[in-house]
Parts: structure tokens; sequence; C-alpha cells
């Protein structure tokens, strides 16, 4: 994505698109991150144990 797409984007991205992807990417971050967390940490556990 060039920067004028990016500029042009942005004020109508603040008020609809921006809140609602950042809140559903974070918390699917947040889920993804903490389920690897917790599975590579069983993995290790599993495998020095």
């Amino acid at each position: 994505m060039s920067v004028h797409t990016n500029v042009i984007n942005i004020p109508t991205g603040i008020f609809c698109q921006v809140p609602l992807k950042n809140f559903l990417s974070g918390a699917f971050y947040m889920f993804m991150h903490t389920y690897l967390e917790l599975f590579l940490l069983d993995t290790y556990f599993f495998l020095v144990l």
C-alpha cells in the first residue's frame, strides 16, 4: 500500500474500520499468543521432564 492511499484511508478508517479491526485483531492476537505460549510451554515441559 502506498502512502497516498494510506493518507486517504486514515480519516475514514478512524471512525469506522480502525477501532473494530484493532479490537478484533488485538483479541485474536492475545488469544493466539496465550494459546501458543501455553502450547509451547506444555511441549517444552513434556520434552524436558
